[in-house]
């Protein structure tokens, strides 16, 4: 039996009106299914961190005393002059090290070798290692 000259139109424009109208709950499931089969599946392993040494033991800091900075070259301009000193005089017992960017990429280029041959051999992740070599 054919159609009603307007009953195709109007059925297709039904469809799309759903589907307009689920489409919020269709991506929230689809973005639920996702995530639930990512960590179901994944074959990643979250190592859990080192537990922090007593603050006894580390100096009365349970975080290394070190205040870190970058800039492009040591001619920090004046404008941040101020901020720079002030981290240091807060901090006087700190050790402060100010990072130029080629002291950054050297640092990467040298200890980023022995970073990588860490993270194959370790199973542990390269910026992990980085982040024990630099500290």
């Amino acid at each position: 039996m054919p159609c009603a000259p307007g009953a195709r139109r109007a059925a297709a424009g039904a469809l799309l009106l759903a589907a307009i109208l689920a489409w919020p709950y269709i991506y929230a499931v689809g973005a639920v299914a996702y995530t639930y089969a990512w960590w179901l599946l994944s074959a990643v392993e979250l190592a859990s961190p080192a537990p922090l040494a007593p603050a006894e033991e580390a100096g009365g800091l349970p975080v290394p005393a070190r205040i870190h900075q970058t800039w492009v070259d040591a001619d920090v301009p004046e404008k941040w002059r101020a901020a720079q000193r002030s981290c240091v005089d807060l901090h006087p017992d700190y050790e402060y090290r100010l990072w130029t960017d080629a002291e950054g990429l050297e640092l990467i280029r040298v200890r980023g070798r022995a970073a990588r041959a860490a993270a194959k051999s370790g199973g542990e992740s390269g910026a992990a290692a980085h982040f024990k070599f630099t500290f």
